[in-house]
């Protein structure tokens, strides 16, 4: 069974996130049905949705960019208790479009 936890951390996110829970679902589970990971535990990944500073600071501290990135992944490979941990990964929410409603539909799906 695969498990997805979310940390919203944008008020953009909080108010799109009914909508792209089931765009990440189906990007986390596609990808694991592609690599075919043979795992006889549970899996988790955990999903950070974000703001520009926020992912800023992650990405200066982790990776020494001083700037903002659309995603940062944090691969972690461990079980513990029965449960295969698989890392996280963090999003930006952008709005970059004239029209909001556009730009979290095209922005969004284009990063997930």
């Amino acid at each position: 069974m695969t498990k997805i936890t979310y940390n919203i951390g944008d008020k953009g996110w909080k108010k799109h996130f009914p909508h792209f829970k089931k765009y990440i679902g189906q990007a986390v589970n596609e990808t694991l049905k592609q690599m075919d990971i043979k795992i006889d535990e549970d899996i988790v990944v955990s999903i950070f949705l974000t703001s520009n500073n926020e992912i800023k600071k992650l990405n200066n501290q982790y990776r020494n960019k001083n700037k903002p990135t659309n995603v940062l992944s944090f691969p972690m490979q461990s079980t513990s208790d029965g449960i295969h941990l698989l890392g996280d990964i963090c999003l930006l929410y952008t709005s970059d479009a004239a029209d909001e409603e556009d730009s979290v539909d095209l922005g969004g799906r284009r990063i997930i």
